[in-house]
């Protein structure tokens, strides 16, 4: 796969925009697309997100718009697919934005989580965490597997996830020791992430 995203080098991202790339079909609205990272490996694709510095990255790749999970600015049934990734933990009211997902799609939905609290050092430990797997109205589960955590590898107090601090590295003299290890680090870290369980990766298909 040609990358053209910056934040694709970082491993956890790679891995879970993948997996999800896999699972994508027809339209798709990409829910907190942050910078991009989904929208630069699919065309039929359009990003929300909250933050507005975050949409300028992200429509280098696709079309964006402002808006939040708690308010999806988009009719019923607007999109074939639509994705969650890594967002809900950060949000206090689940079951709408359970809702709004729902309601805007017509047939598919992925969504990432994080299942349980991380360490005190990180920053997500002062976040929610998923309780329970989601139950969509009309929706049935089709997939479920678990991912490594998100938020595991730092660079200079900063995670190795979004565009700007992964462009960085990519112009270090060791970032080519990183590409010649990163196979393995993707290995490792996808195994870590099933016997820890950090994150879950969820597919629903809209019943017959």
């Amino acid at each position: 796969m040609k990358i053209r995203h910056h934040g694709l080098l970082g491993v956890h991202r790679y891995y879970r925009t993948k997996r999800a790339r896999k699972f994508l079909k027809g339209k798709v609205l990409d829910v907190g697309c942050s910078d991009g990272a989904l929208l630069s490996l699919y065309s039929n694709i359009v990003g929300i997100d909250t933050d507005r510095d975050k949409l300028e990255i992200a429509k280098k790749f696709g079309e964006v718009k402002e808006g939040s999970v708690l308010k999806i600015p988009f009719p019923d049934n607007s999109f074939d697919t639509v994705t969650c990734l890594s967002v809900l933990f950060s949000i206090d009211n689940r079951e709408l934005a359970y809702k709004e997902l729902a309601r805007v799609s017509k047939q598919r939905i992925i969504i990432s989580d994080i299942i349980k609290k991380l360490k005190p050092i990180d920053k997500l430990s002062d976040f929610d965490y998923i309780k329970k797997i989601p139950v969509f109205e009309k929706f049935l589960l089709i997939h479920k597997e678990y991912l490594p955590s998100s938020k595991l590898i730092k660079y200079k107090g900063t995670h190795l996830n979004n565009e700007k601090h992964m462009e960085k590295i990519s112009k270090k003299w060791y970032f080519i020791i990183y590409r010649l290890l990163r196979p393995i680090m993707i290995g490792y870290f996808l195994l870590r992430g099933k016997i820890t369980k950090d994150t879950i990766f969820l597919v629903y298909d809209k019943k017959d």
